[in-house]
């Protein structure tokens, strides 16, 4: 298989009030050779530290996709991206001796991963896909706040699952954007739901002033998985884009293809 940046310069144009999300299949059994040579040494080294083939490639399948595209908006090949990692290990993109006003965000599960870009503004994206979990109720009671678990308290069967994962996305989400590891997030938030039964941040670290700044998003993606992205600032418009993100494949991969925008009130 063969990688390379495509022309698509009007695609990347990331404007003020926007949020790009990437959809990309990911497959646990492809060869990532190719994807690997775009790797940092610090991401090689955290690939070979997963036991089982199918975590390796999906790791770096994942984040050959995310230097494919960061790329496009850095204007420069997938390889040349350098990255510097703060103290709690969230990468930030270094550009012109400085860090980029670039954020992104990266989430992938199964055999799907999304990417979130903005500028200036910090974005988190998460997504998981939709399974029976046994012991939500022990999860949640673990890691949701007293009011959290009463709203899924209400619930039982397919809708308990669905709410738990609804729930937990938009959580993750927070926490990727706020930059900081996921047992002080989760105990951190506090969300709930609202009467259409959409999430809402509801405080951080008991701060419920800081609700006001944030926006949260439920991101559809079809009946299989659960995703929310969550950011600070001004927010008009998600664009979403699909299929290839950035990958010419020589067995008919197909390139990237805007495939929606969403306006926000």
């Amino acid at each position: 298989m063969l990688y390379r940046n495509t022309a698509l310069s009007q695609e990347a144009s990331l404007r003020d009030g926007e949020v790009h999300v990437w959809k990309a299949p990911l497959a646990s059994e492809h060869d990532s050779s190719q994807l690997t040579k775009l790797l940092d040494q610090v991401e090689r080294e955290q690939a070979v530290s997963f036991a089982f083939d199918v975590d390796r490639n999906r790791y770096v399948h994942s984040h050959g996709i995310l230097r494919l595209v960061l790329a496009r908006y850095a204007g420069c090949e997938a390889r040349e991206l350098r990255f510097q990692r703060d103290v709690k290990q969230k990468p930030h993109l270094r550009q012109d001796g400085g860090i980029s006003d670039l954020h992104f965000s990266l989430s992938h599960t199964d055999k799907c991963a999304l990417i979130a870009v903005r500028r200036s503004w910090p974005v988190g994206v998460d997504i998981e896909r939709l399974r029976i979990l046994q012991d939500v109720r022990v999860l949640g009671s673990r890691w949701f706040t007293r009011s959290e678990n009463q709203w899924l308290a209400n619930l039982s069967g397919a809708a308990l699952q669905e709410a738990f994962f609804d729930l937990w996305t938009h959580r993750e989400a927070v926490i990727k954007a706020l930059g900081t590891d996921l047992e002080t997030g989760l105990r951190g938030l506090e969300c709930n739901f609202d009467r259409s039964g959409n999430v809402r941040l509801v405080s951080w670290q008991g701060d419920r002033e800081i609700v006001g700044a944030w926006r949260l998003e439920r991101l559809q993606l079809g009946l299989d998985y659960r995703a929310a992205l969550a950011t600070l600032g001004p927010l008009e418009a998600i664009r979403w884009f699909s299929s290839g993100v950035g990958v010419v494949a020589d067995d008919g991969w197909p390139a990237p293809t805007r495939v929606g925008r969403r306006d926000l009130g």
